[in-house]
This record gives structure tokens, sequence and C-alpha cells, in this order.
């Protein structure tokens, strides 16, 4: 009898535990001793999961205010999910650094995305993508890993134009 409760009691658990997706799943894991890292985990909490969310997941839904659903109804885009549920693993790593250091305004954006040249180097601008990148499938990896290369065949001299590699140079040029 005892057993045949304790049957009927994991039954009743397994069905009633909230189905998750194998996408949802993917949180980046972090070894401790992986200072740099955990600094790009740090970054990427403090700059964009209050709108990305801390897993990815995007805005909450819901029908509150700041939810996907509102922003629908708004006619606005919603916050782009930056987990394997998402499209953000559709851009190449040079768009992906664009939007992160210029910022992205739009009006079909309730929430426009400030640009964070001021608060991040370009090195780590590429370790917040890296680390977005630890949310999405192997299979995505590899697909946007194709797409950038293709991006930078097509934009050969991408780099030159949009990396501040010279700055300090044409700073010090600028003063005289």
């Amino acid at each position: 009898m005892y057993r045949f409760l304790l049957l009927v009691v994991v039954i009743l658990l397994a069905a009633c535990s909230p189905v998750v997706s194998e996408t949802s799943q993917l949180i980046p894991t972090i070894d401790s001793s992986d200072t740099e890292l955990i600094a790009t985990k740090l970054s990427y909490e403090r700059l964009c999961a209050h709108c990305h969310g801390y897993s990815g997941e995007g805005q909450p839904t819901g029908g509150g205010p700041g939810t996907v659903e509102r922003s629908i109804e708004l006619g606005y885009h919603p916050v782009p999910m930056h987990n394997a549920e998402g499209h953000t693993w559709q851009h190449a790593d040079q768009i992906l650094f664009e939007m992160i250091k210029y910022g992205a305004r739009s009006p079909m954006y309730i929430y426009i995305m400030p640009p964070h040249a001021g608060q991040l180097t370009d090195d780590e601008i590429f370790d917040i993508i890296d680390y977005i990148k630890r949310f999405w499938t192997p299979e995505q990896r590899t697909h946007q890993a194709q797409i950038t290369e293709n991006f930078l065949e097509a934009n050969p001299n991408w780099e030159e134009y949009h990396l501040d590699i010279y700055s300090e140079e044409q700073d010090a040029s600028n003063i005289d």
C-alpha cells in the first residue's frame, strides 16, 4: 500500500510540474574561477537584463504594463529575446555589435535601446555577444557563425570603419 501511495504522489508531482521547453533551459553555467566571464555576466545583468531578461527571455508576458502583450497592443515591437526562442541568433556579430554600441531608436520600439559606447569597450561588447551565445542551441550557434562569416566576406572593411581601434590616435590628432 505504501509503495502504491508513493507511486501516486510521484505521478501527481510529475503531472503538476511545469513543462519547460528544451531551449528555455539553455542558461549559461559559469565556472567560478573564470573571472572574465563572471565580469561579462555582471555587465550583461547590469546593462541588458532589465529589458532582455536574466536568461535572455525578453519582456515579461501577461497583461500589465511593460509586458509583451501591452507593447503589441500599442502597436510596438516587443523587446527581443536573446535566448534560443528569440531571433538574436539570426544576426551577425557585427550587427549585434553595432546595436549594442550605438543603440536602437525606432518609432516601432516603445523601449529604445540606449547606446553603450560610453559604458563598454569594443572588447567588452564582443564579450557580451559571446555570453549571449550561451543561451542558444549548438545548431543556432553554428548557423550564426556562418552568418557572421558571410557578413564579413560581404563587408571586408567593416572593422576598419566600426571599431575604435584608432580612437586614442584620432583623439590625439584632433587636439591640434
